[in-house]
């Protein structure tokens, strides 16, 4: 045989376990909480919002985020749609902080205004979406989802109850 005719065979055998990568299905998704939320613009019946997302990999290995894209529900409620183009490495069963941008509509955010006057203890919240994952192949979408409260004040000595044994 010619020595290039061996040499692409050895580049065909052995070139493709230099690309391997985690197989798609073998990737968990992302777990997603709520940090922090801001009003960063109001412009008439659209408000834009700023949130923190915690993102913690439950991954043995690194997971290299292309973006995401979400819905938040607040109090059972549709609150805000988002989506980041940010790209984070995710380090392997560890965490980063996202800042990401969302769209409220006015009647959304006075819809939850209403709701904090009759539920002062916590909010609750849900967020669903997709994260877009580099598999090596291009982004592969993962979807995620997580419910959580958000304390609206700190517990006081006067909100436990002692039990004396």
């Amino acid at each position: 045989m010619r020595p290039l005719a061996i040499l692409v065979l050895i580049l065909l055998g052995f070139g493709p376990a230099g690309c391997a990568t985690v197989p798609e299905e073998e990737i968990l998704p992302p777990r997603i909480n709520l940090s922090d939320l801001r009003i960063i613009e109001s412009n008439g019946f659209e408000q834009q919002v700023e949130l923190d997302l915690r993102l913690s990999n439950p991954n043995n290995f690194n997971i290299d985020l292309e973006g995401l894209s979400f819905v938040l529900e607040v109090n059972g409620s549709h609150f805000a749609d988002g989506q980041s183009s940010a790209e984070v490495t995710l380090p392997r069963l560890g965490d980063a902080k996202v800042p990401v941008t969302a769209t409220t509509t006015i009647l959304d955010l006075v819809r939850q205004i209403l709701l904090l006057g009759t539920n002062k203890e916590a909010i609750t919240f849900r967020i669903e979406g997709f994260a877009y994952v580099s598999t090596g192949f291009g982004a592969r979408r993962v979807p995620f989802e997580t419910d959580g409260s958000l304390k609206l004040r700190p517990e006081t000595e006067d909100d436990r109850t002692y039990v004396p044994i």
